[in-house]
C-alpha cells in the first residue's frame, strides 16, 4: 500500500499541495494568534499601566477558547471543515484589524479591546479543529501516512509557538503593538486564502446528523473505551504538565535567578524538544506499537518531571526541558491519529471539540491549583505533588483495557477515508 501511494504521488505531485497548504494555513493562523497574544497585553499595559487590566485581556482571550472548543464542533459538522476554517481565520482577521482601525478613528477604549479579543478568540479552537479533521483526507491523497501528517501538523504548531513570540517582540519594537496587529491581520487573511484555494469541498453524499449537538460528541468519547482512555491521557498531560512550565518554573527561576532569560531558554528548549519528538513519531509511529509508544512517552515525561522536582541548576534544567519535550512530542499526533481513525466523519468536529474542551478546562484548574499550592507548601513540594499525580495517571493507563485496541489492526475503525471527500 505504501509503495502504491508513493508512486501515485510521484505521478501527481500536485496532490501534495492541499496538505502543504493546510500546514501553512495552520502555521499562519497559530502564528498570528501568538503575535496577537503578546501585542495586545503589551498595548493594554502601555495604555493603562495596570497589571490587572493586562490580566483581564489575557482572561478575555482564554475563556472563549473553552467555549469555542465545546460548541464549535457542531459548527464544523454543520458547515464543513473547510468553511469552518475559513470563517475562523476571517473572524480573527476582522477582530484584530478592528483594533487599529478604531484606535485611528474614534479612539479605543479598554472595554472595546476586551470585546474584540473575546470575539476574535471564539473561533480559534474550531479553526484548528477544522484543520485537524481535514488532515486525514489531504494526507491520504498526498500518499502520506496519517501518523506522519499528524507529526508534521504538531511540528508546525510547535514552530509557531516558538517563533511567534520572537516575531512579536521584533514587530512591537519596530512598529509598535498596534501597528503590529496589521501583520497578524495579513497572516489570518493569508491562512483563509490558502484554505479557499487549495482545500477540497465537503462531500454532500451523506447528510450530517446534528441531533444531540455537543452532547453527541461527548457521549461517543465517554462510551468508547479507547477514546475515553486516550482523552484521560490528554487531560492528565495538560492538568499536570501545564502548571510546571506556566507557573512553577517561572516562580522558581524568578526567585532563584531573577532573570527571565533562563526561563525563556528553558521554555524554548522544551518547545524545540516537542518538535523533535513529534517528527520522531512521524518517522517511527507506524513501526512501534501505538500502546507501547503512548505509555513509553508518558513514562518518559513522568521521569523528567521527577528530575525537575529535584530543582537542579539552570543548565541541567535546560537539558531536562529538552528531554521532556522530546518525550511529550509524540503524544498529540498519536492522540489525533486515534481520534481521526476512531471517529465517524459526521461526528469528528464534535468529538474533537469535546476532547479539546476537556483538556482546556483542565488547564486553568491545574494552573490555579499550582499557584495556591506554591503559596501554601512551596515550590518543591508542589513539583513533587505534580510529578506524583502525572505518574499516577500514567500507571493507571497501564491497566486500562481500552488502550489494548491501539495495537489491534481492526480494533479502531478507520474513518479517515470518509472525512470530507471533495466534490467534483
Amino acid at each position: 500500500m505504501g509503495g502504491k501511494s508513493v508512486t501515485s504521488v510521484d505521478k501527481h505531485p500536485a496532490q501534495r499541495t492541499p496538505l502543504l497548504a493546510l500546514l501553512a494555513a495552520q502555521l499562519l493562523s497559530l502564528g498570528g494568534n501568538q503575535i496577537t497574544a503578546i501585542a495586545l497585553p503589551w498595548f493594554v499595559l502601555s495604555l493603562s499601566g495596570s497589571a490587572a487590566q493586562t490580566g483581564l485581556t489575557a482572561f478575555f482571550g482564554t475563556v472563549p477558547l473553552i467555549i469555542g472548543a465545546l460548541f464549535g464542533g457542531v459548527i464544523i459538522d454543520r458547515i464543513g471543515q473547510k468553511r469552518a476554517s475559513i470563517s475562523a481565520d476571517l473572524a480573527s482577521a476582522l477582530c484584530v484589524a478592528a483594533i487599529p482601525l478604531v484606535q485611528a478613528t474614534i479612539g479605543l477604549e479598554l472595554w472595546m479591546v476586551f470585546g474584540f479579543v473575546f470575539l476574535g478568540a471564539l473561533l480559534d479552537v474550531p479553526g484548528t479543529t477544522a484543520r485537524e479533521t481535514m488532515l486525514p483526507t489531504v494526507a491520504r491523497r498526498a500518499g502520506v501516512p496519517l501518523e506522519q501528517a499528524n507529526a508534521w501538523f504538531e511540528a508546525v504548531q510547535g514552530a509557531a509557538m516558538l517563533g511567534g513570540p520572537v516575531l512579536a517582540g521584533l514587530l512591537i519594537a519596530w512598529l509598535g503593538p498596534i501597528q503590529a496587529l496589521w501583520v497578524t491581520t495579513a497572516s489570518f487573511g493569508l491562512a483563509a486564502l490558502l484554505t479557499v484555494c487549495f482545500q477540497p469541498a465537503r462531500a454532500s453524499a451523506e447528510p450530517v446528523d446534528l441531533r444531540g449537538g455537543v452532547v453527541a460528541g461527548l457521549r461517543l468519547v465517554l462510551r468508547d473505551r479507547l477514546l475515553r482512555a486516550i482523552t484521560l491521557a490528554g487531560v492528565g498531560l495538560v492538568l499536570f504538565a501545564t502548571p510546571i512550565f506556566a507557573v512553577v518554573l517561572p516562580v522558581h527561576l524568578q526567585r532563584s535567578t531573577g532573570s527571565a532569560v533562563e526561563l525563556g531558554l528553558v521554555l524554548a528548549l522544551d518547545g524545540a524538544g516537542t518538535i523533535l519528538g513529534a517528527l520522531a513519531y512521524g518517522a517511527l509511529g507506524r513501526r512501534v506499537g501505538q500502546r507501547r509508544l503512548l505509555l513509553g512517552a508518558l513514562l518518559g515525561v513522568s521521569a523528567t518531571f521527577v528530575l525537575i522536582a529535584m530543582l537542579p541548576g539552570v543548565w541541567i534544567l535546560c537539558g531536562i526541558a529538552l528531554l521532556s519535550g522530546i518525550c511529550a512530542g509524540p503524544l498529540n499526533p498519536l492522540i489525533n491519529t486515534v481520534l481521526q481513525r476512531r471517529t465517524p466523519a459526521a461526528l469528528q468536529g464534535r468529538v474533537f471539540g469535546a476532547v479539546t474542551g476537556l483538556t482546556l478546562i483542565a488547564t486553568p484548574l491545574g494552573v490555579l491549583f499550582a499557584g495556591y499550592a506554591i503559596e501554601v507548601v512551596g515550590v518543591q513540594p508542589t513539583l513533587i505533588g505534580i510529578s506524583a499525580g502525572f505518574l499516577a495517571v500514567t500507571l493507571a493507563l497501564f491497566g486500562t483495557p481500552g488502550l489494548r485496541a491501539l495495537d489491534e489492526p481492526s480494533g479502531a475503525p478507520d474513518h479517515s477515508g470518509a472525512a470530507s471527500e471533495p466534490t467534483a
